[in-house]
């Protein structure tokens, strides 16, 4: 299982989790209710905004169609922390 630490820019304190099948978010501010499956995951990355931070969707759709899921705003001083975890899911979904 691979998890990251890291501020998230907009919600504070955060993990990513992720076993290989089933990716989960934690924060400080809601605890755990974000969970989603390789099979139904489609991961979109912005480029750096104007402040550095990049959005990251997590949809059970692809782009920006409804689909439920997640987002996640990374600075610049914590994409080397999420990065890699992002590589191994977009690994996993085969897109």
């Amino acid at each position: 299982m691979s998890d990251v630490r890291y501020d998230d820019a907009v919600i504070g304190p955060s993990l990513l989790a992720f076993d290989g099948r089933i990716l989960e978010l934690f924060t400080a501010r809601d605890g755990s209710k974000h969970r989603m499956i390789v099979g139904m995951l489609f991961v979109t990355v912005d480029e750096p905004n104007r402040h550095g931070r990049r959005e990251i969707r997590f949809r059970a759709l692809p782009g920006f169609r409804g689909g439920g899921g997640f987002t996640i705003w990374v600075a610049p001083d914590q994409w080397s922390l999420v990065e890699p975890l992002l590589h191994e899911v977009r690994t996993a979904t085969g897109r």
